[in-house]
């Protein structure tokens, strides 16, 4: 356990502090009241630390001067709004409580970098969504959206989902979306190309066990976009159009048990990759003159693997490059 002298308050013009362990120690962290009077403090960075423990968790984001969080170990950041000079955020968990309300980052319009917001699942219409002010936020170019995964989601919580992702509209110079359990009914007009905004620069998209299939739209969404992941979806079908996709360089498929069969692949792509998936797709993609296999024939770089039936500590590859 570590713990910070009182007296660091008498540091009136410390304006970097970071706190740095052994790699993979499992630290305490006890800070005293007394931060909060380095007004001046523009750096936090908790390095390795595992555990934080502060005597007043509102007050410390009473440094209004703050422009980097880095490392926090809690997400349970209360009443963030007030820094309005913030740069580095690497994650925001929307909670019921008090202060941790998704329209605290409303007025975050500095926040470079990378944002992760958790938590989705706590928010509850579309105007929640929209208080986020995320397209204001042109200086963000690694976004990732979470919900809570639930099989058992009703058509309600689904409407809701659908809402709040549309009112997620992110900044037009977005390079990078990740989106993790996404059970909505569709997606937003901003990623189906039917709105003035969202992004427009984006170059890579990851869907991580989201159960709501991408249409055929997906062309006009991404015409910039060249890196494509899917991860865990239950979908059956992969877009028809994606041959519109003419700057896709790679295609990543992993444990999409459901999808049996391949659209048309765009000219442009040089990497595709399929990993512990429907074992009629893996096969198929082996097997010369399918149309599955067809399809492939102009990527430079194939790779296959998957988990035979009956042996599920066996994996076996198929590299062509």
């Amino acid at each position: 356990m570590l713990s910070v002298p009182e007296s660091i308050g008498q540091l009136r013009h410390l304006g970097y502090l970071a706190f740095m362990t052994r790699y993979g120690s499992d630290s305490r962290l006890v800070l005293p009241g007394t931060l909060t009077k380095l007004y001046h403090m523009q750096v936090l960075d908790f390095g390795n630390i595992s555990d934080l423990v502060f005597d007043s968790c509102e007050d410390m984001f009473s440094l209004i001067n703050l422009r980097h969080i880095i490392r926090v170990p809690f997400r349970e950041i209360r009443s963030i709004g007030r820094l309005t000079l913030l740069r580095t955020l690497e994650t925001f968990e929307v909670r019921e409580e008090q202060g941790c309300e998704l329209k605290q980052l409303s007025d975050l319009n500095q926040l470079c970098g990378k944002l992760t917001i958790l938590g989705l699942q706590n928010v509850e219409s579309q105007q929640e969504a929209l208080e986020a002010n995320l397209a204001d936020k042109e200086g963000l170019r690694t976004l990732e959206l979470w919900w809570n995964y639930d099989e058992r989601a009703e058509l309600k919580e689904k409407e809701v989902q659908t809402e709040v992702l549309e009112g997620l509209c992110p900044p037009k110079l977005l390079e990078s979306l990740t989106i993790y359990c996404y059970d909505g009914l569709r997606y937003p007009s901003w990623m189906m190309g039917r709105h003035n905004g969202g992004p427009k620069y984006l170059s890579t998209l990851s869907l991580h066990c989201c159960s709501t299939e991408l249409g055929p739209e997906l062309g006009g969404f991404c015409p910039h976009l060249r890196s494509l992941y899917i991860f865990g979806c239950s979908w059956d079908t992969l877009p028809d159009k994606m041959e519109h996709l003419t700057s896709l360089k790679v295609l990543g498929l992993d444990r999409c048990r459901n999808i049996r069969s391949l659209p048309t692949l765009p000219q442009s792509l040089e990497c595709f990759r399929l990993s512990r998936s429907n074992e009629m797709l893996t096969s198929s993609c082996r097997t010369v003159r399918d149309p599955n296999w067809e399809k492939l024939q102009h990527v430079p770089e194939v790779y296959v693997e998957g988990l035979p039936a009956g042996n599920e500590g066996l994996i076996y590859f198929t590299i062509r490059a």
